[in-house]
């Protein structure tokens, strides 16, 4: 037997800690999480916190440019009549559309995407229709302080986008390039050499206000992504909460169930020792044969409910990860034979036989661990010999399957129903079959079996056999071709 590697019994959820939330606000300074989940759970919650501000935003800038505009209109009309109608057309029929585009967006049905797009473009145009106003300014007032007036336009376009709109970094720097160097190429190309220094005014502003734009929207970003991370390990620490809420209560109703079964399953064999103790220690039975007979009927009573708290504790050490499996490569037959044998003066005591079957050419090595599967194979024999009737006999086998080998056991008891396959394997999952010699039976063996059998890798399971008596009871564990190393 070579030596082997430890694996625990049963893996729990890993809980959250404070690397988990360290690790979200590092991300969030980077401005992605790297869990596609997370980010787009982040990006969601984003726009729908921001819907009502957008409208407001839409609204607000709406009015406001319209108002200013006609103020801009009437105020310069005085100077140049022709100005009026320029002045208006580019906020009515370009910057006022555009703000109106993005307010009646925000009432489509929600779609993160077609909004960023909205949102674009709601940011863009009026940039691009003011843009063309001031140029148009710049040629009726070639000193009226235009340049000015395209900084300030701009600059509140673009920070109202940043504060009001849930652009991502990315987005708002696309934005800010289409806004600010669209409008730049626009004025170089088409102003007259005698604007040159106007050009270089706008020039200058629109590095000043790019770089302003680009580090505020990454301060906003960062700030919202830390805040988001904060939730997120407040979200998975109550998840965590209520799965270990659910655990306990449901540990608090198995423990209350097993409190049902002990005091039902206890009290008869507590009276049968009491019973026959008084009777010895009155001295009511005078012959050796009868003191013999309560001595034995005291051992197997005792026997009896040493079994229901070893099944009880031995299935909650599993559940607890208390135990360990040992790892190492094993004959399979073997393992078999040794379980058999332990069990074979059980079997006769119920005129029972216990037959093991051909065994495979192939030599059945398998990984796993000699106590743990021994438990295993034990759990099954016991049931096997406890649901045959007397004179019964109880066959053993091993099969070749794709992944490894399986122990088979096959009893000749009453069969499984189908609707109690189900929850065979779970704690105090007991079917409609009784033992046939009054054993008792808690409905916790078949489950540690099933936590025993994942700690080595295998499976168990069950499956009627196939002459239509009886059930065959399985622990399938993975092939050994190499030795474990440690």
């Amino acid at each position: 037997m070579d030596g082997g590697g430890v694996v625990q019994l049963a893996a729990r959820a890993p809980m959250s800690s404070p690397s988990t939330t360290s690790s979200l606000e590092q991300q969030a300074k980077r401005l992605r999480f790297s869990d596609p989940a997370v980010e787009t759970r982040f990006l969601n919650e984003r726009h729908a916190a921001t819907l009502l501000r957008q409208r407001a935003m839409a609204a607000v800038a709406l009015l406001v440019v319209a108002a200013v505009g006609w103020n801009d209109a009437r105020i310069s009309g005085a100077r140049a009549p022709e100005f009026i109608a320029l002045a208006l057309q580019h906020r009515f029929f370009i910057v006022v559309p555009a703000w109106l585009l993005m307010f009646l967006g925000t009432f489509l049905p929600e779609n993160r995407r077609r909004s960023e797009w909205i949102n674009a473009a709601a940011t863009v145009l009026p940039c691009w229709g003011l843009a063309l106003m001031n140029w148009h300014h710049s040629w009726y007032f070639p000193n009226g302080g235009w340049p000015g007036n395209v900084a300030l336009d701009s600059l509140t376009v673009l920070v109202l986008s940043i504060f009001a709109l849930p652009f991502r970094f990315v987005q708002i720097a696309g934005v800010t390039l289409a806004s600010l160097g669209g409008m730049w190429m626009f004025f170089a190309l088409t102003l007259p050499a005698a604007q040159t220094y106007g050009v270089n005014l706008i020039t200058s502003s629109f590095v000043g206000i790019g770089t302003a734009v680009l580090v505020l929207s990454w301060w906003r970003e960062k700030g919202e992504r830390a805040m988001f991370a904060q939730r997120e390990h407040a979200r998975q620490l109550a998840a965590q909460l209520a799965v270990s809420n659910d655990r306990l209560a449901r540990l608090s109703a198995e423990q209350a169930e097993f409190m049902t079964i002990a005091a039902h399953d206890l009290r008869a064999p507590l009276a049968i020792v009491r019973g026959f103790a008084e009777m010895l220690e009155a001295d009511k039975l005078p012959t050796a044969e009868a003191r013999q007979t309560a001595l034995a009927e005291i051992r197997q009573q005792a026997a009896r409910m040493l079994g229901l708290v070893t099944d009880y504790l031995g299935a909650h050490a599993a559940e607890g990860r208390a135990a360990e499996a040992r790892l190492a490569r094993l004959d399979l037959a073997g393992e078999l034979r040794e379980a058999s044998s332990r069990h074979t003066a059980t079997a006769a005591a119920k005129r029972q036989r216990l037959a093991l079957l051909p065994l495979p050419d192939e030599k059945p090595d398998v990984t796993a661990d000699a106590s743990l599967l021994g438990q295993v194979l034990d759990n099954f024999l016991t049931n096997a010999l406890k649901y045959s009737p007397p004179d019964a006999t109880i066959r053993l086998g091993i099969e070749r399957r794709a992944a490894g080998w399986r122990a088979v056991i096959i009893d000749a008891g009453p069969g499984i129903a189908p609707e109690d396959r189900p929850h065979l394997f779970r704690k105090f999952g007991r079917g409609a079959a009784r033992p046939t010699g009054g054993e008792a039976s808690h409905g916790l063996g078949l489950a540690f079996a099933l936590r025993l059998a994942e700690a080595m890798g295998g499976r168990v399971g069950c499956d009627p056999a196939s002459n239509g008596g009886g059930s065959v009871f399985w622990v399938e564990l993975p092939a050994a071709t190499e030795p474990v190393v440690a």
